[in-house]
């Protein structure tokens, strides 16, 4: 028998949880109920239990060996229940950077190329500025010389 007085429901929830290792999504799918009340079932287990989570539960041996978990029948049995769906296979973009990202509208590609503009042009003048900078460095560097001879 169960540890602590639980609920079937809860001995369902922790059964699916910790011997079946399914998340609460997949608990309360097969349970016909919300993830959300599946986490209630399973925190009022621990708490009953004395654990903190499934992990804690499962080594707690909640289960006796002989024990029937009620409407394990209907949980185990069927192709839908043993054999879940398969996750949809993720589609993985190995194209270069750019081709992944050049998709774009057309006003959406024109803003693109005057930022790529507008970047050129900032260097080019920062750049230049500082080749005036240096120049004129260089130009009084020149006329103190010029004044100490």
């Amino acid at each position: 028998m169960a540890k602590g007085g639980l609920t079937p429901r809860e001995i369902q929830c922790l059964y699916l949880a910790g011997r079946l290792g399914l998340s609460n999504d997949e608990i309360g799918h097969r349970l016909g109920i919300s993830s959300k009340r599946v986490a209630n079932y399973l925190n009022d287990a621990y708490r009953k239990v004395g654990v903190h989570n499934r992990r804690g539960a499962y080594r707690a041996g909640v289960f006796d060996p002989g024990l029937e978990i009620p409407g394990e029948k209907e949980m185990t049995l069927g192709w839908d229940v043993v054999r879940p769906e398969p996750e949809p296979a993720v589609e993985v973009d190995t194209r270069p950077w750019l081709a992944r990202h050049w998709r774009r509208p057309p006003s959406s590609r024109i803003a693109i190329l005057g930022m790529i503009l507008g970047s050129g042009i900032l260097i080019a003048a920062l750049i230049l500025g500082a080749i005036g900078i240096v120049g004129s460095i260089f130009d009084e560097v020149q006329s103190i010389g010029h004044q100490l001879t």
